[in-house]
C-alpha cells in the first residue's frame, strides 16, 4: 500500500514523505485528485534501473517469439531506396505504408 498526497500538502509534508520512502513505501503525488507522479527509494530505482532493457535488447527479445518474416522482411528496407527523384517507391500507396510482399 502506497501514501498519497496532493501537491499542496507533499510540500508541507516532505519530511514525512521522505521518511516514508527511505522506510520502502512508494507515495502518489496528485494534481487535483489525478495521480501525476509517485515517489520511490533509491534502492528501487536502482533495481528499475538495472532491470531494464536496452533498446537493441528489447528488438531482439521481440525478433525470438515471433517469425522474423512476420514482422520485417528480410528485404523491407530496399523498398525504401529513393529509385529518382519525385518517383513515389512502388510499396507506399500515398495513405498507408506497408512492406514489399
Amino acid at each position: 500500500m502506497h501514501s498519497q498526497y496532493s501537491i499542496t500538502a507533499a510540500r508541507a509534508a516532505w519530511s514525512s514523505i521522505i521518511n516514508e520512502v527511505a522506510e520502502g513505501r512508494d507515495v502518489e503525488i496528485t494534481r487535483y485528485g489525478e495521480p501525476v507522479a509517485v515517489v520511490i527509494s533509491k534502492q528501487r530505482y536502482e533495481q528499475m534501473q538495472a532491470n531494464r532493457l536496452s533498446f537493441v535488447e528489447r528488438c531482439l527479445t521481440l525478433r525470438s517469439k515471433h517469425e522474423a518474416d512476420a514482422l520485417l522482411p528480410s528485404d523491407w528496407a530496399a523498398s525504401l531506396l529513393d529509385r529518382a527523384p519525385g518517383e513515389v517507391p512502388p510499396t507506399f500507396s500515398g495513405e498507408l505504408w506497408r512492406p514489399a510482399d
